[in-house]
């Protein structure tokens, strides 16, 4: 009985992690919405390679940097959420409960 409530618990607290995680998300789409708004309203790919490899313009370069801050951000909130249901105490003991037919 007690393992059930601590399932029951482990369940509700990963619950309220990965909402919490999820609930991030449309602010630092947003963020990399504006990042890319530095390169033209249809983000100039040529514009933001040339500033990349600018040795003289660090506004530009900053300005990249902010893009790829910003992608890094969004793959990590797309990548770990998945990945911190699956891993969770809660998953993996019915994980092992079930039986393979």
């Amino acid at each position: 009985m007690a393992d059930r409530i601590s399932y029951k618990a482990d369940r509700s607290r990963w619950q309220r992690d990965i909402v919490r995680h999820l609930e991030e998300f449309p602010r630092q789409y947003a963020a990399l919405e504006s990042a890319m708004g530095a390169f033209g309203g249809e983000f100039d790919m040529q514009q933001c390679k040339e500033a990349f490899n600018t040795k003289d313009d660090m506004e530009a370069y900053n300005r990249v940097q902010a893009v790829e801050r910003a992608v890094g951000r969004v793959r990590t909130l797309l990548l770990t959420s998945p990945m911190r249901a699956r891993n969770s105490r809660y998953c993996r003991a019915r994980r092992s409960q079930s039986v393979d037919p």
